[in-house]
């Protein structure tokens, strides 16, 4: 998030300010997108390549097999904790308590 301080700014300067600031969240968004792939690796496992790092991500079929059933828990873990988690692309900013 940006340190603008808003103080004192006009309507219009702050409907500019908000403009640009949801355009570079888009570009934020599009640049984060990445091919992703898949392969065998080396000990036969199943490698997903274009997140996590640079490696990608490899696991056995079994453990990709659990994490894909998984899914709904993971995303409702995600939905519940959103706040408090980051993004990539996105710079991160914790929940302020009031």
């Amino acid at each position: 998030m940006s340190n603008t301080n808003t103080q004192g700014m006009s309507n219009e300067q702050l409907k500019a300010l908000v403009a640009k600031m949801e355009s570079d969240l888009a570009a934020a968004k599009e640049a984060s997108k990445v091919n992703m792939s898949l392969s065998i690796g080396p000990k036969g496992t199943v490698v997903l390549r274009g997140v996590a790092s640079k490696y990608g991500a490899a696991y056995y079929a079994d453990t990709w097999i659990s994490i894909i059933e998984m899914a709904p828990k993971i995303l409702a873990f995600i939905a519940a904790n959103e706040s408090k988690l980051a993004k990539k692309g996105v710079p991160f900013v914790p929940a302020v308590k009031a």
